[in-house]
């Protein structure tokens, strides 16, 4: 089920949302691993409009698929969560990275600081886009390269597509409000396949591509050292200069005066 992380509150409320709770998945950007850089954009999301809870499905390396299970598997087991009290927003990762469920056992050495767990024997092995020079261990490395063979990345960017369309046909058959972003937009991705498809699904994506929190870190240079994610100041400006216009264009929020 969503993390349960011990983030305090580091701002006041600007605004106020129409909805108790926040329930947010992505990879991350939306879930930094690192303790001494671990907030980001949901819980300054949470204190600048006075959400109660969050309830993060994120996972470190996760792509479509994981993002697609989880929000599922939190609305329809996740009793706290229902259309009328909870918002969700997507950061979408890149559609070329492979999310398999397996055991428990097996994921949480590999993801050993943000792996959801879906009911206490399986969570999410995210194995990217291609193998890994990882410290976790041999048998995953070894899982990836195998299946990367056979599941090429530009055949995972068509599943990914269609499982973005599902997720939203789904909460909206569900009648959940949503935004979709993205942590870098998928133009380069879309240019490995020719279909229809890649303009419907751009379509949806609320944030267009100079916007999105990726290159809004390029274009200010607020990256942690050493390091290819914002700086927690970075998730803060973006989601105040950025997402909460989007969220008070769309009505889900609105300013305190």
């Amino acid at each position: 089920m969503s993390h349960k992380r011990s983030i305090s509150r580091q701002l006041p409320a600007t605004h106020l949302s129409r909805f108790k709770n926040v329930l947010v998945g992505g990879c991350s950007f939306t879930f930094n691993p690192d303790n001494n850089e671990r907030q980001t954009w949901p819980y300054y999301l949470r204190d600048l409009c006075d959400f109660e809870e969050v309830y993060d499905t994120s996972q470190s390396g996760a792509g479509t698929n994981h993002i697609f299970n989880s929000i599922i598997n939190e609305i329809e087991l996740n009793k706290n969560i229902n259309s009328e009290s909870t918002l969700v927003v997507i950061m979408w990762s890149s559609l070329q990275r492979t999310d398999v469920i397996a055991t428990t056992d097996m994921t949480k050495d590999y993801h050993w600081s943000s792996n959801y767990n879906f009911d206490n024997t399986f969570s999410t092995l995210s194995i990217f886009n291609q193998p890994l020079e990882s410290r976790r261990g041999k048998l995953q490395e070894d899982l990836c390269k195998i299946y990367k063979r056979v599941v090429s990345p530009t055949a995972q960017v068509y599943e990914s597509i269609l499982k973005i369309l599902a997720l939203r046909s789904y909460l909206i058959e569900k009648n959940f409000s949503y935004v979709f972003t993205n942590f870098y937009y998928p133009n380069w991705e879309f240019d490995l396949i020719q279909t229809p498809l890649t303009k419907k699904v751009t379509q949806y994506f609320d944030i267009e591509d100079k916007l999105t929190l990726g290159n809004f870190a390029r274009t200010t240079n607020q990256w942690i050292p050493n390091d290819s994610h914002p700086t927690p100041k970075c998730h803060c400006q973006w989601t105040q200069e950025i997402l909460i216009p989007c969220l008070l264009e769309k009505n889900f929020v609105s300013k305190i005066f």
